[in-house]
Parts: C-alpha cells; sequence; structure tokens
C-alpha cells in the first residue's frame, strides 16, 4: 500500500468521514464495540483500505468494490483495522498546513538569496 493520489484520498477521505469515528477513538473502544464498530462500517473501512491499494484513475473507480469485498473476504479483522489506520495516519495533511503557513510568512517581491552571498555582505 502506498500514498494514496489526490483523487483515491478524496475517495477514502468521503467514506471516511462517512464513518464519523477516528482511529484514536476506535483504539478507546472496548471488545463490543469494536464489534459493533466492525459491523456497522465494515464496508467503508474495506473501501478505504482498497482506496489506498488502487491508485489509478480508472482501477480506482472500477475496482475498488470487489477489492473491498475481497479485503473483506480474506483479511482478518485486526489486519484490516491496522491497514485502515496505517492509510489514515501516512496521509496526514498537516504537511500541507506548515507549507501555507511558510508561503504566507516569506515577502514575494525579495529575491532569494542564498547562504554564501549573505555571509559574503555581512563580511564586506
Amino acid at each position: 500500500m502506498k500514498i494514496p493520489t489526490t483523487r483515491s484520498f478524496i475517495r477514502a477521505s468521503r467514506a471516511y468521514l462517512s464513518i464519523g469515528v477516528t482511529p484514536e477513538e476506535y483504539e478507546g473502544y472496548g471488545f463490543t464495540e469494536k464489534v459493533r464498530f466492525i459491523a456497522e462500517h465494515g464496508k467503508a473501512v474495506s473501501r478505504i483500505v482498497a482506496a489506498g491499494i488502487l491508485r489509478g484513475p480508472v482501477t480506482g473507480r472500477l475496482l475498488n468494490r470487489p477489492l473491498a469485498w475481497l479485503l473483506r473476504e480474506t483479511m482478518h479483522p485486526v489486519a484490516l483495522m491496522d491497514a485502515w489506520k496505517l492509510l489514515l495516519s501516512e496521509t496526514a495533511v498537516t504537511s500541507f498546513g506548515i507549507i501555507i503557513t511558510l508561503a504566507a510568512v516569506m515577502n514575494k517581491m525579495q529575491p532569494l538569496v542564498s547562504r554564501n552571498e549573505r555571509e559574503s555582505e555581512t563580511r564586506s
């Protein structure tokens, strides 16, 4: 499983938002709550994992549901939940926030100066 493309990330995000439970909340569940979660949201979780596996524009649309079914049929529920948590943790969007903040702080009208040029200016 690789980091999903934007298209497959959007597809997985829609399924994730329909669940309404974060992986951290899932970790706090007891046995009964975990079984209830798998019974209610197992299909959406398998589609999220399938979106992480199928990254192509055509294969992601055509093969997502069959792969999700295959994952539900062949994977252990604990392994499926681990794959779900791994996919969601690897696709965090916080790094984009850092880049946006940095771009907002930079003066776009000032030319970029390399470190060597700055050092030579201070020595002069």
